[in-house]
């Protein structure tokens, strides 16, 4: 069996028609599951074969999993309900360890009105009833994302649609049956363009959270994300021709250097293909890491 690599993809793109008001609307895209002790081809086949049969999971799914980074990609039936506790039991009965479980996630944000920070954030699908409460995570780049979804939710974003990633907590649901879900990253849909671009100079998460507050001082920007592993820094604007120099200018008065950029309208077929794409600065691609 050959190893493979996954990228997660077009899948979280998919927007699901759902209730405004009070209750978002949300649904699972992409599950992947970081996976400790596999070391050769048999050990990825006994694996996929114990996810594949999960009730949840059609069994002519096809799984993605790297022997290199221990990471398995299910695409997800947008139908079935998620259930974490059934992941975890497949892989422990394989003889391996389940470190963590990412979810890729479209839905709508709460009214202005029923959100009061730093209240919990709900995402549920109404055809499955299934809610997930986001959480913040505590790593300082991470932080700052969900502090600009903070901001976001409590002026223009409130009802608006977004795409988000997170970590399921290890531990059970919680009261209300809500999943919790420690957010990492997150993506606008409504807004101008995308700009991504290669930073030098980025040493740790706090070079990001710092870049990420720093640009959301500009008029223009609706979100930006940044990744210091990867030197990525993803930015949505109001306007579909933002100031690409006025960018790069915020970015240097930080200390770092704009390698290069790249920029694409709303609605072009290149964003249409890899929105979020910046969020783990993979070009073209959407790929967050946690």
């Amino acid at each position: 069996m050959i190893q493979r690599t996954h990228l997660i993809g077009a899948a979280i793109l998919a927007m699901m028609a759902g209730a405004t008001g009070s209750m978002a609307s949300a649904q699972v895209q992409e599950v992947r599951l970081h996976v400790k002790g596999m070391s050769c081809p048999f050990c990825v086949y006994n694996m996929e074969k114990r996810i594949k049969a999960v009730d949840v999971i059609k069994p002519s799914v096809k799984l993605e999993t790297s022997l290199d980074t221990g990471v398995t990609v299910v695409p997800w039936d947008t139908s079935k309900r998620f259930d974490p506790a059934a992941m975890r039991q497949a892989v422990k009965e394989s003889g391996f360890t389940l470190q963590s479980i990412e979810l890729a996630a479209s839905g709508v944000l709460p009214t202005k009105a029923s959100h009061v920070p730093p209240a919990t954030l709900s995402l549920t699908d109404p055809a499955t009833g299934q809610t997930f409460a986001l959480t913040p995570d505590g790593r300082a780049d991470y932080k700052a994302s969900w502090d600009s979804l903070e901001a976001y939710v409590s002026g223009a974003g409130a009802g608006a649609r977004i795409d988000v990633k997170g970590v399921v907590a290890a531990d059970a649901s919680t009261d209300t049956g809500a999943w919790r879900l420690a957010l990492t990253q997150w993506a606008p849909t409504v807004f101008g363009a995308e700009v991504e671009m290669k930073i030098e100079g980025f040493a740790c998460e706090r070079c990001a959270a710092r870049t990420m507050s720093a640009l959301a001082q500009l008029p223009d920007i609706v979100h930006s994300s940044a990744s210091h592993e990867t030197g990525f820094v993803h930015v949505w604007t109001k306007s579909a021709s933002p100031d690409l120099d006025a960018l790069r200018q915020r970015i240097a008065e930080l200390g770092f250097k704009v390698a290069h950029a790249h920029m694409r309208k709303k609605g072009d077929k290149a964003h249409d293909m890899g929105a979020m794409s910046g969020m783990s600065g993979m070009s073209g691609m959407s790929g967050m890491k946690h």
